[in-house]
């Protein structure tokens, strides 16, 4: 095979181990853990704002796998990358919403964690269990 002939096949294995490393990826995204931190993040924020829109049927482990398996990696293939834009803008800043995010998890699953006010009672619960079982046999159900 000539240079010439040769010298297509070399970029596209140049390009394939481009994107099997993640080079195309921003910073961010390289770290597995926070690729799932971003992702978590974003699909709360959007389940927030959106309620039942369009994103309702979407988890955050599908986004993720979606645009981090194939959109990023298909528009890198064509040649596009994502970058953190350097406009003067005051932007949001990434982590912190990450942060927000996680504490507003770590908050509800204390709250699932906390005991609950009423204490639980054998006496009211047989109660409940033979009330039922009448019930069920007056009014002829199992």
């Amino acid at each position: 095979m000539t240079k010439e002939r040769a010298a297509p096949v070399l970029q596209r294995l140049e390009l394939a181990q481009f994107l099997a490393e993640g080079a195309h990826l921003p910073e961010i995204f390289k770290d597995y853990s926070r690729q799932e931190n971003v992702f978590q993040a974003m699909h709360e924020i959007t389940r927030l704002n959106d309620g039942d829109g369009v994103a309702a049927d979407v988890t955050w482990v599908q986004g993720q796998s979606y645009v981090i398996d194939h959109f990023l990696r298909f528009m890198a293939y064509h040649g596009y990358m994502l970058l953190k834009s350097e406009l003067p803008f005051p932007f949001e800043d990434m982590q912190s919403s990450v942060e927000r995010s996680e504490e507003r998890e770590r908050a509800a699953m204390q709250a699932m964690d906390e005991p609950a006010s009423v204490k639980f009672d054998p006496k009211s619960e047989k109660q409940l269990a033979t009330n039922t079982a009448r019930s069920r046999s007056s009014t002829g159900t199992k």
